[in-house]
């Protein structure tokens, strides 16, 4: 399923012709041209308005093409689609994507970001997540577990279209990381993480940070005994109406860290004991009562006779896909001691200041 790419000074013209032959093309686009230009023009912000801009570019232009330009840059075939690009490399791509990051992410933290390895165990919140991360250039190496698929009504909050319901998640997922960075190594766990699997998602490559946002209260429990024992850190989003709620377990800092931070007392005991565990009961708890609105509460009284599932709006969503940009490089390279529970209320925002 992953794209298909031709790299740079590897392949000759006869690889693309045949590639073309071999492929069902839909759409062919040569996007390189217009990237050398944008190459120059990022590397020379000096010279935009110099009037030998011009022809400092030719001569730009003519060192980074051949007379048969066929044989520079990369060729991607995206197999879903269709598309076959032809584009810069990947380390002139990657210049170019994360130009717009400078100076408010250091060359040295951008390298250490897109090196990094990232976890992700649950795709409707994780699906933005993951996205937000790649858009970023971080987590060139990505791990990601989901067993679902696309249904109608998750797409108030996932990044999905009408033609992507019945297709997997994780496959949705995965396709659309790649159409930003054909050059991710995505790792995929297309059953979820269950007991038969979860030792996998913790080696080869192992996480530098996990983002875990799944309903299956034993395997969350399960997933942190392993990342204790790895020094993983884990962060969880738990969206509650207009109250976000991030959970992060710096078990990477300290590794005899209880649980959730001890916040839960003996709960994660009881519910790898519990054989018929009450998902609504438990996941009240997990969060805390007080911070659950009446409208919320009113929720999970209903699930199971008026409502299907729980509701989750794409406002919080988007705001916590946001914040895991914030919180990866915080972990990654501002080696921060950031730990604990930190809630977001959205509504404390628009409380009018006393001039």
């Amino acid at each position: 399923m992953e794209p298909i790419i031709l790299h740079e000074n590897i392949y000759s013209a006869q690889d693309v012709t045949r590639l073309k032959k071999k492929y069902l093309i839909w759409l062919e686009k040569d996007i390189y041209q217009s990237q050398i230009n944008e190459l120059f023009e990022i590397s020379h912000p000096d010279l935009q308005k110099s009037i030998s801009y011009q022809k400092k570019l030719t001569a730009y232009k003519k060192e980074k093409n051949n007379p048969n330009h066929i044989i520079k840059g990369d060729w991607v075939y995206f197999p879903w689609s269709g598309n076959l690009l032809h584009t810069v490399s990947e380390k002139d791509y990657l210049r170019l994507r994360t130009n717009r990051n400078q100076y408010l992410i250091k060359k040295s933290e951008q390298k250490k970001l897109y090196k990094a390895v990232v976890g992700i165990i649950g795709l409707s919140i994780g699906s933005n997540i993951a996205i937000n991360l790649a858009k970023q250039g971080i987590g060139k190496y990505l791990k990601l577990a989901d067993f679902d698929i696309v249904e109608t009504s998750n797409l108030n909050r996932i990044n999905a279209s009408m033609a992507d319901i019945g297709v997997k998640k994780i496959e949705n997922t995965a396709k659309r990381i790649w159409e930003i960075n054909p050059y991710n190594k995505i790792f995929l766990f297309p059953s979820g993480i269950n007991d038969k699997n979860i030792n996998n998602f913790f080696t080869s490559p192992k996480p530098n940070i996990i983002f875990e946002i799944i309903d299956d209260f034993k395997i969350k429990i399960k997933m942190r005994l392993i990342a204790r024992k790895k020094r993983i850190p884990v962060v969880m989003f738990s969206n509650v109406d207009n109250n976000i709620i991030i959970d992060i377990e710096r078990f990477d800092l300290f590794p005899s860290l209880p649980l959730f931070n001890g916040l839960l007392g003996d709960l994660p005991e009881r519910i790898l004991k519990d054989k018929d565990a009450n998902a609504n009961y438990y996941a009240v708890k997990m969060v805390g009562e007080k911070l659950i609105s009446e409208r919320a509460m009113a929720t999970v009284k209903d699930i199971g006779k008026k409502l299907v599932g729980r509701p989750q709006i794409n406002s919080t969503v988007i705001i916590s896909s946001g914040l895991s940009g914030y919180i990866t490089k915080k972990i990654i390279c501002e080696k921060s001691t950031i730990n604990g529970r930190f809630i977001h209320k959205i509504d404390s925002i628009f409380i009018p200041s006393k001039r």
